[in-house]
């Protein structure tokens, strides 16, 4: 939201209240109301902490909540621990390759997430099949956990120059 707040001793005064207003609001451990208008809710940054279709439940029974949160996402998540571990792709499978041991499978559409951690690698193919026919996202850690790269279906953030690439 754009405020425009002239620069008179008025809109100075007005900033001031405003400012001492968020201040007991900070302090305080009473919430303000939920706004009337439920649109904005969708995008708020606080809504999990506000949870604003709950409050309007709780004083309207007959209120149709909005779904504001996506649904949990009951696949599993695998992680590439072993340094030399491949990830790869044999059909419609996910395909686990290391070093010494018998290669294992999972259905692509029973995983949610595949996070390599440091000197694992993924595959081309496997990359491509899973970010755009099955829907699972890649996370790329350093040896001392930190994400260098997360990809989302197309997009990739590269977390070490904080930028969404295309």
């Amino acid at each position: 939201m754009l405020v425009h707040v002239p620069l008179d001793d008025q809109g100075r005064a007005t900033v001031r209240e405003a400012i001492a207003q968020a201040r007991l609001l900070r302090a305080s451990t009473h919430r303000p109301p939920v706004t009337d208008n439920e649109r904005l809710c969708a995008r708020c940054s606080l809504a999990p902490v506000c949870l604003p279709e709950e409050a309007r439940l709780a004083h309207d029974r007959e209120w149709q909540p909005i779904r504001l949160f996506p649904k949990d996402d009951q696949r599993q998540v695998i992680h590439v621990l072993e340094p030399g571990t491949a990830v790869g792709r044999t059909g419609e499978q996910i395909k686990i390759s290391r070093r010494g041991q018998p290669v294992e499978t999972v259905p692509a559409r029973q995983v949610g997430q595949v996070v390599l951690h440091s000197f694992s690698q993924i595959s081309t193919q496997a990359l491509h099949f899973v970010l755009t026919k099955a829907s699972v996202y890649i996370l790329f850690l350093e040896a001392d956990a930190i994400l260098v790269v997360l990809t989302i279906g197309r997009a990739v953030y590269n977390a070490a120059s904080a930028s969404m690439l295309l």
